[in-house]
């Protein structure tokens, strides 16, 4: 498998942990926020270092949907999944619609995190 640098965005310290602890055993490399301020200035000063993004949908200040908008501004080409517990199709929509490339519910299973890491870095 490809191992590549993940940033996590997420308010919730306790998914932010989940997903670090799966990506990490599996040999990927981690860095984890906890605000879309945080996320913005980790793309900016790293740029293709980060392979991959994984935002939460609901957040407060920025939300999900909002920080994607802006980092695809920034990193066109950073594929990003979606992680969120709405799973309302309007919402899903709107993730694709900006640039999202994947869309997992919220507890993210292992297999389906891997996965769409996987796909996301293989391009």
């Amino acid at each position: 498998m490809i191992m590549a640098k993940v940033l996590i965005c997420d308010d919730s310290f306790f998914q932010r942990k989940i997903v670090s602890d799966i990506l990490n055993e599996n040999g990927h490399d981690v860095i984890a926020v906890s605000d879309g301020n945080e996320a913005i200035e980790k793309i900016s000063a790293m740029g293709k270092e980060i392979e991959c993004a994984l935002f939460d949908v609901l957040m407060p200040g920025i939300t999900g949907p909002e920080l994607l908008a802006k980092v695809k501004n920034i990193m066109p080409e950073l594929p990003v999944i979606m992680l969120s517990a709405d799973i309302q199709d309007s919402r899903k929509k709107e993730c694709f619609d900006l640039g999202a490339i994947d869309f997992l519910n919220k507890p993210a299973k292992k297999e389906e995190l891997l996965g769409a890491i996987s796909k996301a870095i293989s391009g």
